[in-house]
């Protein structure tokens, strides 16, 4: 059976091994406990919080973001966590 995700999301390495995979996708990361400011070397894409009380990502996108970029931050997320539900606010579609 696999861990609850929110197990995961409490061990530093776990955390720390996502900022080194956002990194190696072509992203800039930087960490703060549960809130990773992710840019693309560019223009900041937004912060991203993940949320080890629910299992939920929650992006606040600043209004420079392109959608794709992300959906692949979003990507990264889900190769390392099992993330129940994901919150955007912000963008319209």
């Amino acid at each position: 059976m696999a861990k609850e995700c929110s197990l995961d999301i409490m061990l530093p390495e776990k955390r720390i091994h996502l900022v080194s995979l956002l990194r190696k996708s072509g992203f800039t990361a930087r960490l703060h406990a549960y809130e990773y400011v992710v840019g693309d070397g560019e223009v900041l894409i937004g912060v991203f919080v993940l949320r080890p009380d629910n299992c939920v990502l929650e992006v606040f996108p600043t209004p420079f973001a392109e959608l794709d970029k992300i959906e692949q931050v979003i990507r990264v997320f889900r190769e390392v966590f099992r993330i129940r539900g994901i919150n955007v606010y912000g963008v319209s579609v």
